[in-house]
Formats: C-alpha cells, sequence, structure tokens
C-alpha cells in the first residue's frame, strides 16, 4: 500500500488499512488465471463471486463508442434489480465495436458462468479490456472457466489484479476496515488503467466491493460522487476508451447496516469509499503509460467547482505542461498559460500558483523558480485563479519517449 494511502488512512480514528483488496471484504472470493489471450502466458482472466447477492451501483464511459458489455450490464442490472453475485474480466480484448454480435457473445459467456456457479443468469456480469474491433473468442473463454472456478479463494485477489491489466506495469489494489456501532465493515477494490485515460470515466476499469448493509439509493449516491471526486478526476493523455466501467459492489455479510437516515454514518462510509477509489485513481495516474512522475493538482480560489475541474483538466493535459515536468524544466508558466486558456475565470493579478510547496508566482510578482521543481517521483501543483471560493483536484502524470513508443505499436 502506498504512503500516501496510508498517511490518509491514518487520519482517520475509525479507519484502518488492510491487505487482500476485494479478498478482505466478507464473503468475497477471487481468481485470476491465464487461458490463452495474452501470448505471454501472463493472467488474462480474472473472476469475482460473493457467497450472497451484492447491491451494485455501475458507472460507465460517456463515450458514444460502447464496448459490448455495457449495453448488456444496463439490461443485466434491471432484469436483477441492480444486483449481482458474480462478476467476468478478461483482457487483451475489448470486444469493442463488434456489433450486435459481440452483445450475444457477452451474454453467451456470462450464462454460462452462471450455469459453472449455478447461479442466476441476470446475477452474473462479464466484462472486456484491450484492443478494440477484434471479436471475442468466446470459446477461449468458455473454455477457461472451470479452472477459473476452481482457483476461487480468500487468497486470489492479487492474481484476479493482474489478470485485468492491459498496459499496465503494476497491480492497483486496496481495502480498509471501518468502525461503526461497535462492529466493523469493509472495503476493498481493484483498478486497471494505463492509457487512454480522460475524465467521464477515466479509462478504467475499478471493481469496489464492501460487505455493509446499505440502502441502494444510497450507495447509488454515495458511489456517483466518490466516481466523480476520483476516477472522473484522473488524465493521462485526455483519450477516452468505450469500455470503462466502475462497479460499486454491496452484500451486506459484515452484519453492519447502515440505516436510510443515518446522516453520520452515510458521511463516514463515503469517506472510506472515496478513500479506496482515491488510491486506485492516484495508482492509475502514476501507472500512466510511460509515465515516470505521479502529477497531483489542486485548484482553489475558482469561481465555480466547473471552473475549478475546468483549469485543472487543461494543465493535466497540456502537453507543454507534461513534457516540462518529464524533462524537469522549470518552467512554471506553461501552468498559468494552460488554465487561463481553459475558458475559466482567472485574474492573473490575484492568481498564486505554488509547485512542490514552492510559491513561484504571486499576484503578479514573479519568485525565481528553484531548479529542484519537478525533479521528484510525486510533483504537486497548488494554483489559486483569484476569482472565487471553488476547488478541485485532478491527478495525472508527465508525458515521456516511452508514451510515444507504447502507443505506436500497441497493436504489433
Amino acid at each position: 500500500m502506498t504512503e500516501a494511502f496510508n498517511s490518509e488512512v491514518a487520519r482517520k480514528s475509525y479507519l484502518e488499512a488492510v491487505d487482500g483488496g476485494p479478498c478482505a471484504v466478507e464473503g468475497i472470493a477471487c481468481a485470476g488465471a491465464h487461458i490463452g489471450l495474452k501470448p505471454n502466458g501472463a493472467p488474462d482472466c480474472a473472476l469475482f463471486v460473493s457467497e450472497q447477492p451484492c447491491k451494485t451501483a455501475a458507472f460507465f464511459t460517456t463515450n458514444k463508442l460502447l464496448g459490448a458489455h455495457i449495453p448488456v450490464f444496463r439490461e443485466t442490472l434491471k432484469a436483477s434489480r441492480n444486483r449481482c453475485r458474480a462478476l467476468l474480466v478478461n483482457s487483451k480484448n475489448a470486444n469493442c465495436a463488434t456489433g450486435e454480435k459481440g452483445e450475444r457473445d457477452n451474454l453467451a459467456v456470462a450464462a454460462a458462468l452462471a450455469s459453472k456457479l449455478g447461479v442466476p443468469p441476470e446475477m452474473s456480469l462479464f466484462c472486456s479490456t484491450g484492443v478494440i474491433g477484434r471479436p471475442l473468442p468466446v470459446d477461449l473463454i468458455s473454455g477457461g472457466l472451470d479452472s477459473l472456478v476452481a482457483a476461487l479463494s480468500k487468497e486470489g485477489a492479487l492474481s484476479a489484479a493482474r489478470a485485468i491489466l492491459t498496459t499496465d506495469t503494476r497491480e492497483k489494489m486496496f481495502a480498509v476496515s471501518v468502525k461503526q456501532g461497535g462492529k466493523k465493515y469493509h472495503i476493498g477494490g481493484v483498478a486497471k488503467g494505463s492509457g487512454m485515460i480522460a475524465p467521464n470515466m477515466a479509462t478504467m476499469f475499478a471493481f469496489i466491493f464492501t460487505d455493509i448493509d446499505i440502502p441502494f439509493s444510497m450507495l447509488r449516491s454515495v458511489a456517483a460522487d466518490c466516481v466523480d471526486d476520483t476516477f472522473n478526476s484522473v488524465s493521462v493523455d485526455g483519450d477516452m476508451s468505450p469500455n470503462d466501467t466502475a462497479l460499486v459492489m454491496a452484500n451486506g455479510m459484515s452484519g453492519v447496516k447502515l440505516d436510510a437516515k443515518d446522516a453520520g454514518g452515510r458521511e463516514r462510509f463515503r469517506e472510506a469509499l472515496c478513500l479506496v477509489a482515491g488510491a486506485l485513481a492516484r495508482e492509475i495516474a502514476r501507472d500512466g503509460e510511460g509515465a515516470t512522475k505521479l502529477v497531483s493538482i489542486e485548484i482553489v480560489g475558482a469561481a465555480s467547482e466547473a471552473d475549478a475541474r475546468r483549469m485543472a483538466r487543461g494543465i493535466a493535459e497540456s502537453l507543454l505542461v507534461k513534457t516540462a515536468i518529464f524533462g524537469g524544466d522549470p518552467n512554471w508558466g506553461r501552468i498559468v498559460s494552460a488554465a487561463a486558456t481553459s475558458g475559466a475565470a482567472l485574474d492573473p493579478a490575484k492568481a498564486r500558483l505554488d509547485i512542490d510547496g514552492l510559491r513561484v508566482y504571486d499576484k503578479g510578482r514573479i519568485a525565481e523558480a528553484p531548479d529542484s521543481i519537478f525533479k521528484g517521483k510525486e510533483v504537486t501543483i497548488k494554483l489559486d485563479a483569484g476569482a472565487g471560493r471553488s476547488s478541485a483536484r485532478f491527478w495525472s502524470c508527465d508525458l515521456s519517449y516511452d508514451y510515444v513508443k507504447i502507443n505506436a505499436e500497441y497493436t504489433t
């Protein structure tokens, strides 16, 4: 677990960082295996199963080109009244731009999984990530289900986290336990994402499980807030995938029940869920394709939240800013310029800019930028727009030579 995650957890007396990702959650078992999709023999298919049905809040990309699983998910969750027990995920093949056949293929695999597990078909979901425009190898995936089901265990989270990766270089997995009314519940998740990362949603998968018993309307509302503040606040390259999916799934098996009128319990759950989601989002930015530095952007003093997000995204996606950070070039003027050209209100006579905790611009007065800025593995940017009281945060990364190489050779 990262130092930033542990320090955030430590600030809340009711939280404790725990190992196991999704498997830290009561009743959740995971597995990951190689079934033949990745030629290098790496795990390429993951399975997550809950002993009890999970209330499931689902969030998807706003891309008009949708992966086949997204319309299927919407219909399946409608049929199950937002309940799910099994989630299958393959990497390497996105099953996107495959038309109606892609949707039928998705349903066929999901039905085969439901049969193997003995669960109702509407309780089984299957999603894909990888290269767009290639037929899904249904027989290959269906043929690997026996080995996946046999491998299910409370120790399978790491192998599942590895199996969903595409160009990622590392697994992304976090979990916490939360004290509530003398008892504990857990929240644990995994994510993947490295390239084609832009908000609404960032190109990624995120699957977060919890064992709290929570009304679905509250789960959906809290999860929507957290997705907006975390996965929709990440940009690596400004490109949006057609397969982006985030699921927040609650099976209620901890014995902790959250009442619809419990405002304190709701806020505690929101803080814990956003902390796990935020940690996963940061790791997506840190692991951006070819990235060498994590960039954290904070905007304050904006005229509105929309303006704050607009400036943050403008900075995050500026190629000039990203390349300066990669090269360690203390050219901070690119940051102010990116914010000022975003369309958001910014007053140069009132604006302030701090980089790595050092003030480099103060209401029109320039401070000498030390050579040390942009040199660390983590870069922090804080811009006060001098236009109001709203704020936003964003995560991004630098742009290196390797980004071009990875994406120039992606399918070859």
